[in-house]
């Protein structure tokens, strides 16, 4: 966990939870909250960390690896604070989830997101209940397959794209020609790899030019 993550950094650092709490201006109280891994807001996170001298840092070593996963080593602090990003660490406070959707275009690098205020899509076991987000029912990660990205699970890029295809009534237009326009550029000028579901098909056929000349 995070917490967990952010706890052995104070010891390391040789430094109490008083001596934390008179850093961050935090209670030591909320200091051992958040040391126990109970839910806390990313800003006060974020601050806990800044008074470590680090960033919020979520590494696929504090995760446990699911037979077929891809795992992308990264490093040990984040590159970027993005709303989905900001969104993923919320919600895995709460549940193991896999980010799908628009969320897992942008965070697989096909599409650069639309910034704050966005909806965040979401696979987990249960509803973590977080503003901003859309909660899809999950009973097993493996039935779902992910990969890691920036430090965050999602669906992986066959996946993610016959979601959006499902879901194409509430997507946007832009967003779903841009993600295969990427696609298309990134494997050889061409969608031979990318495996789209039967259902799907005709309507993937009829976005492929407008995808390619966006």
């Amino acid at each position: 966990m995070i917490q967990e993550q952010l706890r052995d950094l104070r010891k390391t650092s040789g430094l109490t939870q008083a001596e934390m709490s008179r850093r961050t201006g935090l209670s030591q109280q909320y200091i051992s909250r958040i040391e126990a891994g109970k839910p806390v807001t990313l800003e006060t996170m974020e601050k806990y960390a800044q008074a470590l001298g680090q960033e919020i840092t979520v590494g696929t070593r504090f995760y446990d690896a699911l037979p077929g996963m891809v795992v992308r080593n990264e490093p040990t602090h984040v590159r970027k604070l993005t709303n989905v990003y900001r969104k993923f660490i919320e919600l895995s406070q709460k549940e193991f989830v896999i980010l799908s959707h628009e969320a897992a275009l942008e965070a697989l690098g096909l599409f650069p997101g639309y910034g704050i205020g966005c909806e965040v899509d979401y696979y987990a076991k249960e509803d973590a209940g977080v503003l901003g987000t859309v909660f899809h029912k999950m009973d097993d990660a493996r039935d779902i397959g992910y990969v890691e990205c920036d430090g965050m699970r999602c669906t992986d890029t066959n996946r993610t794209f016959n979601d959006v295809f499902e879901a194409y009534d509430r997507i946007d237009d832009g967003a779903i020609l841009y993600s295969m326009q990427s696609y298309y550029l990134h494997h050889g000028s061409s969608f031979d790899t990318l495996r789209v579901e039967p259902q799907n098909r005709a309507l993937f056929e009829s976005l492929i030019e407008d995808a390619i000349y966006y």
